[in-house]
């Protein structure tokens, strides 16, 4: 099935809560603040193509967009700007072991 952009979302968020990095982990917009203790990821599908047509089915590229929040009231900027790049990095290296 052509832009099974579900299942791709739903790998995602599996992925990113068996990581352990986050308190919490949402599929699109966080309609409240972060958890006050750890991350949070939120996740959203940004696009969808068709990049080659198979004999039975397409070879897509999805795009979708992680954001990264935490509390930074009680911390310096410093600190918060660090672990939130850990945790990027972090995501970019589970990202590419796994897909």
């Amino acid at each position: 099935m052509a832009f099974n952009v579900t299942a791709t979302l739903s790998a995602l968020e599996t992925h990113l809560r068996a990581s352990g990095r986050f308190a919490d982990v949402l599929i699109g917009e966080p309609k409240s603040a972060a958890a006050l203790h750890g991350m949070t990821a939120a996740l959203w599908m940004d696009s969808a193509e068709v990049v080659a047509l198979a004999l039975s089915e397409t070879i897509e590229v999805h795009v979708v967009m992680v954001r990264l929040y935490r509390p930074f009231l009680q911390d310096p900027a410093e600190k918060v700007e660090i672990e939130l790049a850990d945790a990027a990095s972090e995501l970019l290296r589970l990202f590419a072991g796994d897909f």
